[in-house]
């Protein structure tokens, strides 16, 4: 599987697909490339298409990711570029059951959105909305390096608000709307928004 990763991992390297980070810690692999595989699933070519499907299968059998039947990776399998809802469901179930892939899925999100085209940040939108509640598990632990870990996505997240102007109504919308329902963030988030207006001399 390891070198099926690799090989799949190549493919997807090409100009015209997503950006993929040079280094990458061991530890961050799942959620990192579980990232490129759900952004690459919404490319307008199908072969990255196809190739980000069958990392996602690696991924699920190599980190024994629980999507229970949902995946069969086939060379010869068409994938529609409307998937949006497919992309969607498998995001929302992995989150549920994958929950200890968070932190570095949404980092990964974050730094992905930023090189993606306007057709994959809504579509990058869509699918980490549901993993935001996540980050309260996180919250909770007698873990500062968890907790450190949260305010700096937090503080990635304000800083792609202020920086995306095109998104601004849909990060609003996606992000923020979703993370004001989280009672249990409320108070991380209004220290990271404090925080950014004491730097940002307010």
């Amino acid at each position: 599987f390891k070198l099926n990763i690799y090989f799949l991992l190549k493919e997807l390297a090409q100009p015209d697909s997503i950006q993929i980070h040079n280094k990458i810690r061991p530890k961050d692999v799942p959620g990192t490339l579980l990232n490129i595989a759900l952004l690459n699933l919404g490319s307008l070519d199908p072969s990255l298409r196809s190739a980000a499907y069958n990392l996602l299968c690696a991924l699920t059998q190599t980190f024994d990711l629980r999507i229970e039947g949902q995946l069969l990776e086939s060379s010869g399998l068409c994938i529609p570029s409307n998937n949006t809802i497919f992309i969607k469901t498998i995001s929302e179930k992995l989150a549920l059951k994958e929950a200890h892939l968070t932190l570095e899925f949404l980092e990964e999100c974050v730094e992905g959105f930023r090189n993606s085209t306007i057709e994959l940040k809504h579509l990058c939108l869509e699918y980490m909305t549901t993993w935001l509640p996540n980050l309260t598990r996180f919250c909770k632990q007698n873990d500062d390096n968890k907790r450190a870990k949260v305010s700096m996505i937090l503080d990635k997240l304000i800083t792609l608000t202020i920086e995306e102007d095109d998104m601004y109504p849909s990060i609003q919308a996606k992000i923020w709307s979703h993370i004001g329902q989280v009672s249990d963030l409320l108070d991380i988030v209004l220290d990271c928004f404090i925080k950014r207006s004491v730097l940002g001399g307010l």
